[in-house]
This record gives structure tokens, C-alpha cells and sequence, in this order.
């Protein structure tokens, strides 16, 4: 199935449930796919009115403010590392809080 059809520039991002996780799906400027983020099922009323896509590494939306997914999961104000490493994995399993930003980043 083509999940750039006729969509809008606009609407939220389709989003394909799974068993225990969900796929956000990304489009570039082209409405191609570009990615797909991994939130768990649980989540997705949380963010399926929003309009989310790729900001560097990181999946963000811009409307109405600028928030990154796993800020918006998990809430705001500390550092959040992603366990395995994969900034595309919004699993809650995946993110952890730390500290006073002192924390070593995956590479």
C-alpha cells in the first residue's frame, strides 16, 4: 500500500500498530518514506495528532512547538539516552533519564 497517497502535507503521520509496537511512519520533503520510528502501542494516542518527522537524527514535531518524541514520551527538562543507541526506537524500554547531562552518548 502506498502510504503517500493523498495525503496532505498537513495530516499526522500514518502510523501502523503491530502487536505490542507501533511505526510511525516518516516522509522526506517528497512524501516519500524515509523512516520509521518504534513507539510502543501504548503510546499511540498520545501521538497520533501530531505531525512528527526527522530532525537530524532525531524524530520531532513542530506543531504547535517544537518537541522531540522521546522528550514528549517521557517528558521534558533532563538529558534521555536511548539504551540501544537508535534515536528512531521511542520505545519506553529504550529510553532511560540521566543525570546533569553528564552522560556518554552512544556512538
Amino acid at each position: 500500500r502506498d502510504l503517500a497517497a493523498n495525503r496532505l502535507k498537513k495530516e499526522p503521520n500514518p502510523i501502523i500498530v503491530n502487536e505490542d509496537v507501533a511505526e510511525i511512519v516518516l516522509f522526506d520533503r517528497n512524501d516519500q518514506v524515509k523512516a520509521k520510528a518504534v513507539i510502543d502501542v501504548d503510546d499511540v494516542d498520545l501521538v497520533k495528532e501530531r505531525r512528527w518527522g526527522l530532525s537530524g537524527n532525531y524524530v520531532a514535531s513542530r506543531c504547535p512547538f517544537f518537541i522531540h518524541l522521546h522528550h514528549f514520551l517521557i517528558g521534558g527538562g533532563s538529558m534521555i539516552k536511548f539504551k540501544d543507541g537508535d534515536p528512531l526506537n521511542n520505545r519506553r524500554s529504550n529510553l532511560m533519564r540521566v543525570g546533569n547531562g553528564k552522560a556518554k552518548w552512544p556512538v
